[in-house]
């Protein structure tokens, strides 16, 4: 049996052949269906009204769309620039002593001097506790102060290795000690006090010359330090020069005696302490025995 219409009948028993000839006649069913999605799409945008109309607390209205959505573009942050005019920090102690190492390591290898080796092998074992050897003058406040006191105590004809140079560090520090009161506390020994005191006035003449000659503290201690050196080196000089005169045998002792006197007037031009004149009755007695056993190992 036909049930979708296919003998030629519609449901109102009309013929096919009597339809009209200008179209397709639409059947009532689809026609009902259409009606009903309607009606569903017009449920729906009234539903979608009914909420939309509260608070909007359950449900935000959608933009309006434009003609095409762009992308939204991230803004971009570009990073501070680094300023160039940042302190570098100092390496530590540990860097420093890390780097001195390499240093030698990478100059001699395996093959270091012996003091290098030494120094080194300080370096990769450093001791692990440290002690501080108290100071001569440390009971003076400011290093001009202990500077001026080892100089000043410094006797005429010592030997020194090497002068020592005195900078700005040292004015500024000469003014502060100028500017503090030297005090003499009650516990002080006799020495103390007396370096104290000398230490005072040594100051005092430095002031003087500096007003008088116009020279900055650090020259006129640079210029003591001088003279001492040069000091040291004529009393050394001498010195060498009687040692080997003592020594030589075919020196008598008069003429030795006459060449310790011409020292010591050289001495006396230089404003160094004169020196003793040696007792040379044992003298002979002591080159006798050395010509001996000079002999004896021939």
């Amino acid at each position: 049996m036909a049930w979708n219409g296919s003998n030629g009948k519609n449901t109102n028993g009309t013929s096919a052949a009597k339809r009209p000839a200008g179209g397709v006649r639409k059947s009532p069913s689809v026609i009902r269906g259409a009606f009903a999605a309607l009606a569903v799409v017009a449920l729906a945008a009234g539903a979608w009204w009914w909420l939309s109309r509260g608070d909007g607390d359950a449900v935000d209205e959608p933009e309006q769309p434009e003609a095409k959505a762009k992308p939204q573009q991230r803004q971009r942050v570009e990073a501070p620039a680094a300023t160039t005019n940042a302190v570098p920090t100092p390496p530590t102690k540990e860097e420093k002593r890390l780097a001195e190492i390499k240093y030698f390591e990478d100059k001699y290898g395996t093959n270091m001097p012996p003091g290098v080796k030494t120094h080194v092998y300080f370096l990769k074992n450093p001791p692990k506790t440290h002690y501080k050897i108290k100071g001569r003058f440390d009971y003076f406040r400011h290093p001009s102060e202990r500077q001026i006191a080892s100089l000043v105590s410094v006797e005429p004809g010592t030997f020194i290795l090497s002068p020592p140079e005195f900078g700005e560090s040292f004015n500024r520090d000469f003014l502060a000690s100028i500017l503090d009161k030297t005090e003499i506390l009650p516990d002080d020994d006799e020495e103390t006090k007396a370096m104290k005191e000398l230490v005072y006035e040594t100051k005092k003449q430095m002031v003087e010359i500096q007003k008088r000659d116009g020279k900055l503290p650090s020259e006129i201690l640079t210029e003591h330090a001088q003279m001492l050196y040069e000091l040291g080196q004529v009393e050394q000089n001498l010195e060498n020069e009687l040692a080997k005169v003592r020594n030589n045998p075919d020196v008598s002792d008069e003429d030795v005696e006459d060449l310790f006197r011409a020292a010591n007037k050289i001495r006396e031009s230089k404003g160094l302490p004169a020196q003793t004149v040696p007792d040379f009755s044992k003298r002979s007695i002591r080159l006798r025995r050395r010509l001996a056993r000079q002999d004896m190992r021939k």
